[in-house]
This record gives C-alpha cells, structure tokens and sequence, in this order.
C-alpha cells in the first residue's frame, strides 16, 4: 500500500514532459514489480534518481531526482541513505522558498520518520507541514494531506472507510506470521506490523488494545529470543505514553525511562528529546497530583472539624452506614446468585447437546439457507477469520441480502453477532471439556475463541452469557473440584 502511494505522489511530481516520462516509465514498471515484492526494481529505481539528478538542469528537476532516488532507498528499507537524500532534496526546496516543492520532501521525510528509527522526529517533520498547509485550507491538497497525516499513513486521496482497512490488512498480515512456521526476518515484519497496529490504536485512543498489541509484541521477543534495542524502545515508549494518559505514573516513569536508557545507548537524539519532553510532562502531572491531594487533606480537616461540631448526628450515620452495608451485602449476594443460575441454564444447554442448532429442532430443513447455516455450525466455519457475509452468500451462489435476512430470521441476529456467538458458545463447549483451558489466561483464551482482541471477547461473552468470561472460568472451575 505505502509504495502504491508514494508512487503516486512522484506521479504527480513530475510536470517537466520530458524529464518527467522517464520516470512516470521507470515508476509504472516498478510499481508493478513491487506488489510482488521485486528489490531489483528499488535498485533501479535508485540508479534512475542518480541518473536524472547528473541531467538535471534546475533546481526542481534535482529535487524530483532526489526524491526518486528517496523513494527507492526508502522500499528497499535503507533509511538512513534515504533520508540522507529526502534531506538535500528538502534544502534545495527550502532555500527556492517554493512551499509546494517544500511540502512534497516534507511529505517525504515524515513518512521515512514515521516508519524508521527516526521516528521520534514525525511529530516535527508533522508540524512543519502544519504550518506549510495554513495557506492552503480550502484546496484538496490540504484535506488529503490532513487525512494522510492522522491515520498515519503517506499521503493519497483517502476514503472514509481506508482506515479500517489499514487496520484489517495488518491484522491479516498478523494472523499470517501466526500460523507459518518462520524465519527470523519474517518474525521482524510480523513485529513491526503489530507496532504499527499498536500505534494506530493509540492515537486513536483504543488504549486497551494498543496496551494488547504493544505486550503482544514484547510476549513474541521474549518466547523468540530477540534482542532489538528499536523494537524495545517503540515498546516501552508507548506503553509510557499510554500509561501517563490513564493517570499510572509510576509505570508511565518506568517504561519512559527504560525507553530513554535505550535511545541514550544508541545516540537516538531525536527520541532522547522527545521521551525527555513525555517525562517532563509526566513531572508536571504529579505535581498536579501532589497538589490536588494536599487542598483534599486541606478540605478533609475542614470536614473533620465540621463533623466534630455535629456530633449530635453520629448514631444517624451510623445507621445509614450500616443501612448501606446490609444493602450492599444483599446486592452481592443476589449477583452470586444470579451469576450460579445463569451459569447452570448454560451447563444445562451444553447437555442438552442444543448449542447451535435450536433453530433445527423445530423446523425441517427444506430450506437452503438453512442449510447453510447449519453447515457454518457443523463445520466451524465461523472460526475462519476471512469468513463474511459476501464469502458466504459467493460460495453458495446466494443472494448476501437474503441470507442476512435468513440470519435474522432464525437466529435473530445479524451476521457478525451470530459469528460471535458461534465462537462464544464453541468456547464456553472446550472449556466445559477441557479442564486445562481453565488454568489459561483471558488473553490466550480469547485467542483459541477466534477473537482478535481481549476487550471484543469480553464484552461478546458477557453480553451471550450475562456473566464475564472471569466469572464463568470461577464458576466452571468450583463445578471441576466437585
């Protein structure tokens, strides 16, 4: 995707006629190359900018060789020679004072900074185009570049629905490295495509599942083996920052510092800066905090002043206390009791052998959607990830809108729910029969149900069940001690 869309900008880059059909030539067969991930064509595409760079004959035809020459640098990963070039590109724009040429090797230089070990300097390199689009709201160039730079992504024309799609296309990349046995250097692509999954949830604010992306990755470099200062520093600094936005700062001050120790050994200025401001930041909240809980001991001895000068109300209190603690008991007890009778209608379904086919038992089948969903059920085809409605309703020679409708129809529900609660109730089935699932994490069983994230199976479960998976796995593990 990211070559796709750098290759579009160069396209546009290029209004020279002359100069600029070599390389629109040299980039169409490139760009068809590069989907089956060809490196000589990088190579090429290298030797192109050097070429037309010795031909160039002004200054924005060097600064198109130079970004040619980024660009393939930057797909064969060799940041370091590609920013050596995007730079002098953007000095060359710089000193023109031509705030289009400039916003392109901008562009450039946030995208190799946000994919690289410079990435500590995207939020400048960010700013910087900020400031460069102030005069230039109301064109397209401004919206797309906008867009480009919240989803953290290159700059292209987006779709609203492009976002999602970043995230699904990672999490396949992911489900991909899971089920292959493979080499070290597949294990660094796998990692690195759950940091950048990990990083859009961030920004997005899903901190729950970015906390899951960035421990899963640490989880792989620990049972792998792997030693990789950049992995660890993206690691525990955004762990740090996730941790500071949900107030734990003690653990936001231990991983900003283990990051900082990092970057500090490997001389990553750019990080040092930007972790030293975090920490910064970090320091001022707990003085915030200090603060605000020295006015409320200030207020709780006013308080404690006034309740000693209403002593008269003390056996009142205490009442109501007491009140509330016998209510609060019974309310606790009620839930216990609620929770063991919800827990006994599930055993009681799994016995019955009814848990996906209640629909079956009391209509015969001389309904070809019916059928169809009976062979999801049977054959588990709900655990396949690339499983939807469209794959479905395809591979029956379906109408997708009819066999939704059947969905709601017989399961009174629509097609991710009912995928949902086929997962939920094939686990709750291993669970009930498989003792040592019980002695598993909540991670690693939402996994084995064919959930990408924690939070999903938790809310799914609870919403199936009236009970959380947590208190399922107590309930179930008393029955097994019985």
């Amino acid at each position: 995707m990211k070559r796709g869309i750098l290759l579009k900008i160069l396209m546009l880059l290029c209004m020279n006629l002359t100069f600029g059909q070599n390389v629109i030539k040299s980039y169409k067969s490139f760009y068809e190359s590069s989907i089956h991930k060809y490196s000589d064509e990088s190579y090429k595409l290298v030797q192109l900018g050097d070429s037309l760079y010795n031909n160039s004959i002004n200054d924005e035809q060097k600064i198109y060789s130079l970004i040619t020459s980024g660009i393939g640098y930057y797909n064969l990963k060799n940041y370091g020679n590609s920013l050596k070039v995007s730079k002098k590109a953007d000095s060359i724009a710089r000193k023109n004072g031509i705030n289009e040429q400039e916003l392109r090797t901008s562009l450039l230089l946030y995208n190799i900074y946000s994919n690289s070990e410079y990435n500590s300097y995207s939020d400048i390199e960010k700013q910087r185009i900020y400031t460069l689009l102030s005069k230039r709201k109301n064109d397209k160039i401004y919206r797309n570049v906008i867009k480009a730079i919240n989803l953290n992504i290159p700059y292209i024309d987006l779709k609203s629905s492009d976002y999602v799609k970043i995230k699904e296309e990672l999490k396949k990349e992911i489900t991909f490295y899971k089920d292959e046995n493979v080499d070290n250097k597949t294990i660094f692509n796998h990692l690195n495509s759950l940091l950048r999954l990990a990083n859009l949830y961030r920004q997005d604010k899903d901190y729950d599942n970015a906390k899951n992306y960035y421990n899963y990755s640490k989880l792989i470099c620990d049972k792998k083996g792997i030693s990789d200062e950049l992995i660890d520093l993206k690691i525990y600094f955004g762990l740090g920052e996730i941790a500071l936005y949900e107030g734990d700062f003690q653990l936001s001050n231990d991983y900003l510092s283990k990051s900082l120790e990092i970057a500090k050994l490997k001389d990553y200025k750019g990080s040092i800066e930007i972790i030293n401001s975090k920490l910064a930041i970090l320091e001022d909240q707990r003085i915030e905090e200090v603060n605000k809980n020295e006015h409320l001991n200030t207020d709780s001895v006013k308080s404690q002043n006034i309740v000693s000068n209403y002593s008269k109300y003390y056996y009142f209190i205490t009442l109501i206390f007491l009140l509330i603690l016998f209510i609060s008991f019974y309310l606790f007890k009620q839930k216990k009791k609620n929770q063991k009778k919800y827990f006994e209608n599930i055993i009681e379904n799994l016995n019955k052998d009814n848990l996906y086919n209640s629909a079956f038992e009391s209509q015969k089948l001389d309904n070809e959607f019916l059928e169809i969903l009976k062979k999801i059920e049977d054959d588990k085809e709900f655990l396949n990830h690339n499983l939807s409605l469209a794959s479905v309703a395809f591979k029956n020679k379906v109408s997708s809108s009819k066999l939704e409708d059947a969905i709601k129809k017989y399961k009174n529900r629509n097609f991710e729910d009912y995928i949902s609660y086929l997962k939920i109730y094939n686990i709750i089935n291993k669970l009930n029969n498989n003792p040592d699932l019980l002695e598993y994490d909540i991670n690693r069983i939402s996994e084995i149900a064919g959930f990408y994230s924690k939070m999903e199976f938790i809310t799914m479960f609870k919403r199936e069940t009236n009970l959380s998976p947590s208190e399922f796995i107590n309930l179930l593990q008393k029955t097994v001690k019985k």
